[in-house]
């Protein structure tokens, strides 16, 4: 894995943690609707930015 790819890594964890923690923190307290979609939503934003990481790291191996 090349710079590039631990960086995108480094900016996807945070996300990671915010999104899974206001998951739970909403499903703990029984907060609205709204407050899991927005966990969820950040969650998901670190989904694909590590899928961009991982899929840009394979391309760089490939075609250097």
């Amino acid at each position: 894995m090349g710079f590039r790819t631990h960086r995108a890594c480094y900016i996807g964890m945070p996300l990671y943690i915010c999104g899974f923690v206001v998951l739970g923190a909403a499903f703990q307290k029984h907060l609205s609707v709204w407050a899991v979609v927005m966990g969820w939503g950040i969650a998901e934003v670190a989904v694909m930015v590590h899928t961009v990481a991982i899929r840009e790291s394979h391309h760089i191996r490939l075609f250097s």
